[in-house]
């Protein structure tokens, strides 16, 4: 019964991770297509102001250079942005874990900052985030997945071998 719970927690935690990817993912193309529509308003609004500003008699032919070269350095910004934009990426996961207090300052942060000023422990500092590095690297691996499934397979039979009146060596 046990490994029936264990199977069906792994799905559900196994959707989870789907829907907050999904939901990342569905956020980050939101904030790019509000970024681009604000930067084309902008830029659209700029256009027209200049429009007018060309239209007039008055404007000089510097003046309407000076406006096209703004022009040409307006459209290589928005192209870097946008490629800007694309490259970017979100990454929560050393974000969860800490607690903010009414400071802004995280607490775990506040005591491994005030522990790492602290030259005797720094070496411990980064050997522990050297193993919890690996340990996490080693947690999500195909291989690792594997072996758990097999240690609850194994688990399965030893708990289905057990019987009324079973001998003292199987016990």
């Amino acid at each position: 019964m046990l490994n029936l719970v264990l199977g069906v927690l792994s799905g559900e935690f196994a959707k989870e991770r789907e829907k907050v990817e999904n939901r990342q993912t569905f956020l980050k193309l939101r904030r790019q297509q509000q970024l681009e529509r604000e930067l084309n308003g902008y830029v659209e609004w700029i256009c027209k102001a200049e429009e007018v500003i060309l239209a007039e008699e008055r404007t000089t032919e510097e003046e309407k250079m000076h406006i096209i070269e703004a022009r040409r350095r307006a459209a290589a910004k928005r192209k870097k942005l946008k490629n800007l934009g694309k490259s970017k990426s979100t990454d929560t996961e050393e974000e969860e874990g800490e607690e903010e207090d009414e400071d802004g300052l995280s607490r775990a942060s506040y005591l491994k900052s005030k522990v790492r000023s602290k030259g005797a422990c720094l070496q411990f500092w980064r050997a522990e985030k050297r193993l919890r590095f690996w340990i996490r690297h080693t947690v999500k691996t195909q291989g690792f997945y594997w072996f758990v499934i097999v240690l609850v397979f194994f688990n399965t039979m030893c708990t289905a071998v057990e019987h009324y009146g079973q001998p003292d060596w199987l016990t």
